[in-house]
């Protein structure tokens, strides 16, 4: 049955869908705004004849923030379990300016000392890589005595030896037409696999190495070259990090407070299930279908412009009926990533054990070729009365590791689910994030394995994985053969003519990053709203194509 047209008091003026980090920020950014310097924004307000704009925030899940999720375990106020992401460089223009200059965020170094390296039953230091006799790697004459990091950027100095010593937009753009040494002159940069890349520099046992100590599996997988190129060179190599004091889901949940304090709307809970055009009388809209999660109960509503701060899976789950997806171009662009898995485990002590170790441990990362890849020794409560209280990321890991922890969630083979570790404080947390018992075990004995020292049992202990619908993977890597630089503009606006816009970290040159997650959303802002740039980011700064 054809819907009657919407009176114009039901049409919102944008409608985003999606309250992570770059929904909250586009929010933000829109009613801010002056609308008298946006000939789009001052159009609006003459079709609805209100005095403000009418943005509403639609989110599927029941908070704010996306993959920005900090949580507060019981005994630890002032130390957050970052659930997914935790640090940004300066450099970063866009999240450093948007947190520091304008909303007064506090931010502070991010350890990153590396600690213990415990890779194929070895157990030593990360300084130890100058002595090859404690690396346990057949490495060839040209690569011991070199560390991981030191390996892979000599090796795309090598590859790209012209790209040495460029920054910024020069950088992006000798990157988009280089080509690799040793390979045919006719073959691009961005045509080619990172790990095939890679298998043409270093050594099987050098590879092997890089990305056993990175704690990565994905980073070194056949992504773009490109995209690993621009990740290496502009940030994965630069340890210079920095955090949020009071965690990162501070950034989203301050971009929302703002944003409603300016009179606008967010709804959690709230699915987007289909996305139509329709004609009123004086304009077209988009009629969108929204409901809860579960699918009952399922509303009509109408918005002159819709905002998708949505990654590929949360597209994926919209109806396919949905108008967006006849569009051949758009169909092809949106298969043009990967989804990346990833998830993340988090124990709490009732001391810091790692400072009993010798030598002793004070913060910083410890890599390792088990399935915990990464551990982070992340802080220790100061203020009493629960001084001493700590905390450990015991488990950051993706690829096949993440599917290994995965594996404890669900033993329905087995005669059901494994009941959940209730520690000293397990009770007190959200049962959706309580590790269950035998993965709690596990843990334990890994740690207890890579240190070398008894691990006692945690206090609560919590695991997220990040590849649960509606966000499905823990970041998103462009595919080989891919002109990133030309897909990325071209999904920002899925169907040419139609006021349906996509943003977010998963179609940008810093997947995996807030700033990729701002610097689309910005984009869109100012190409399809007329909104000038920020204030805190020079006029200068390359946001993306």
């Amino acid at each position: 049955m054809a819907l009657a047209p919407p009176s114009e008091n039901d049409i919102i003026d944008i409608a985003i869908i999606g309250a992570g980090v770059s929904g909250t920020y586009a929010g933000y950014r829109l009613l801010q705004a002056n609308p008298a310097n946006s000939p789009v924004l001052s159009r609006m307000l003459q079709q609805s004849g209100r005095s403000a704009l009418d943005v509403q925030t639609y989110e599927w899940s029941d908070h704010v923030g996306g993959r920005l999720w900090s949580i507060n375990l019981p005994g630890l106020p002032n130390v957050p379990a970052e659930m997914g992401g935790m640090r940004f460089l300066k450099s970063m223009q866009n999240v450093y300016g948007l947190c520091t200059k304008e909303l007064g965020l506090e931010a502070a170094s991010f350890d990153f000392a590396n600690n213990i390296q415990y890779l194929r039953d070895h157990r030593f230091n990360f300084s130890d890589y100058s002595d090859p006799s404690k690396v346990p790697y057949f490495l060839g004459n040209n690569e011991s005595g070199q560390n991981p990091i030191a390996l892979v950027v000599n090796a795309l100095n090598a590859l790209v030896p012209g790209a040495n010593g460029k920054t910024g937009y020069e950088l992006i753009q000798y990157l988009r037409s280089a080509t690799v040494a040793g390979q045919p002159a006719n073959v691009l940069l961005y045509q080619t696999g990172f790990w095939t890349l890679l298998m043409n520099q270093l050594s099987i046992e050098a590879y092997h190495l890089v990305q056993d100590a990175s704690g990565y599996f994905s980073i070194y997988d056949n992504w773009s070259s490109y995209g690993a190129f621009l990740e290496f060179m502009r940030n994965y190599a630069d340890s210079n990090y920095l955090k949020l004091q009071n965690g990162y889901q501070q950034l989203p949940l301050t971009l929302a407070a703002k944003f409603q304090g300016l009179g606008g709307v967010v709804q959690t809970n709230t699915r987007l299930y289909s996305l139509q055009p329709v004609m009123t009388n004086r304009e077209q809209v988009i009629h969108m279908t929204l409901g809860p999660p579960n699918g009952t109960a399922r509303v009509d509503a109408w918005a002159r412009h819709v905002m998708l701060a949505m990654p590929q899976r949360s597209l994926q789950l919209l109806d396919p009926d949905s108008f967006i997806f006849g569009n051949p171009q758009f169909r092809a662009d949106l298969e043009t990533v990967t989804p990346q898995p990833s998830s993340k485990l988090f124990l709490s002590f009732s001391e810091p054990w790692w400072q009993n170790l010798s030598p002793p441990i004070t913060n910083g990362r410890s890599d390792t070729d088990l399935a915990l890849r990464q551990c982070y020794y992340v802080g220790t409560e100061t203020q009493a009365p629960n001084a001493g209280m700590s905390l450990m990321m015991a488990s950051y890991n993706d690829g096949v590791a993440d599917s290994y922890w995965d594996c404890y969630l669900n033993r329905s083979a087995w005669g059901g689910h494994q009941p959940p570790y209730i520690g000293a404080h397990g009770s007190l947390i959200d049962s959706r994030l309580l590790a269950p018992q035998d993965m709690v075990a596990d843990i334990q004995q890994q740690l207890t394995r890579m240190h070398n020292y008894q691990v006692p049992a945690p206090a609560a202990a919590i695991y997220h994985n990040w590849t649960e619908d509606p966000i499905g993977a823990g970041w998103y890597f462009w595919n080989p053969h891919v002109r990133s630089w030309e897909v990325a503009p071209r999904i920002r606006q899925p169907v040419p003519g139609h006021n349906v816009y996509v943003c977010g970290s998963c179609y940008s040159e810093n997947q995996g990053w807030v700033e990729g997650a701002l610097n689309t959303a910005e984009m869109t802002l100012e190409t399809k709203f007329d909104l000038p740039p920020p204030s805190w980011v020079s006029s200068d700064y390359y946001m993306g194509p």
